[in-house]
């Protein structure tokens, strides 16, 4: 499964939300920043 995520911006709200969802996943994250 691919996740696209576009984040605003890439401070540490984005950062946190980065790690979880790459370390939940386990599985290819693409970023749009």
């Amino acid at each position: 499964m691919v996740v696209k995520v576009g984040i605003n911006g890439f401070g540490r709200i984005g950062r946190i939300v980065f790690r979880n969802a790459y370390v939940l996943s386990k599985r290819t994250v693409y970023l749009c920043i």
